[in-house]
């Protein structure tokens, strides 16, 4: 495992940080979850603030489903929820923070 391999030779790596910061994002991802979806990019189609993400997330494991953060985008989660279910947090969130 890359990982493994990385953690093993620390000095090796001047941005080990960052490394394996990155393969631990990869590592928990969803892999069953082709998609991911920029939760920001959805809340400004909607012309309003993007929820914090650790409190998106959390409403969707609530709701039943499964997400992760998606490696490839710090404002996007992977998820097995329909899409629906993503629109209708972002909605619930806006009641609860209108738009100004």
């Amino acid at each position: 495992e890359i990982k493994t391999q990385v953690e093993g030779n620390k000095q090796s790596y001047p941005g080990y940080d960052k490394i394996h910061a990155l393969l631990t994002t990869v590592q928990e991802e969803l892999v069953d979850a082709p998609l991911h979806y920029d939760i920001h990019a959805m809340s400004m189609t909607l012309k309003a603030t993007p929820p914090p993400m650790a409190l998106f997330r959390s409403a969707v494991i609530n709701a039943g489903y499964r997400v992760s953060p998606a490696h490839c985008n710090p404002l996007a989660v992977k998820t097995d929820a329909p899409t629906v279910v993503l629109w209708d947090l972002l909605r619930c969130w806006i009641k609860e923070h209108p738009v100004k």
